[in-house]
């Protein structure tokens, strides 16, 4: 079972997401949520196995997001899932050591 990290600040999205996938049907399952990066560096790292992060949570960086997570789940693969389809987002994602840019509309 893939257990996924959603760090989305639209809740809508992240139901989307619990209702897309089941673990029982897909092995792919979202374990646990954060709207903030304060709330998602104080998750326990035991609980998921990797990390879907939306780039633009309010109030934040997103290349300081990327340093961040990778520096407090060191090992913890990054995806990131938005809808900015600008080709330099995803240049400088990838440059910060994402997994994956995926965007909402694929």
């Amino acid at each position: 079972m893939i257990r996924v990290f959603s760090i989305e600040d639209h809740w809508m999205v992240v139901d989307g997401l619990r209702a897309r996938f089941r673990g029982d049907r897909d092995d792919i399952s979202i374990a646990c949520s954060a709207e903030t990066m304060e709330e998602a560096v104080a998750i326990d790292p035991d609980t998921f196995d990797l990390i879907l992060l939306d780039l633009l949570i309010p109030g934040t960086d997103p290349p300081v997001n990327v340093r961040r997570l990778k520096a407090t789940f060191p090992g913890k693969p990054i995806i990131i899932l938005t809808s900015e389809e600008r080709t330099v987002w995803e240049m400088q994602m990838c440059k910060a050591g994402v997994q994956a840019y995926l965007t909402k509309g694929d």
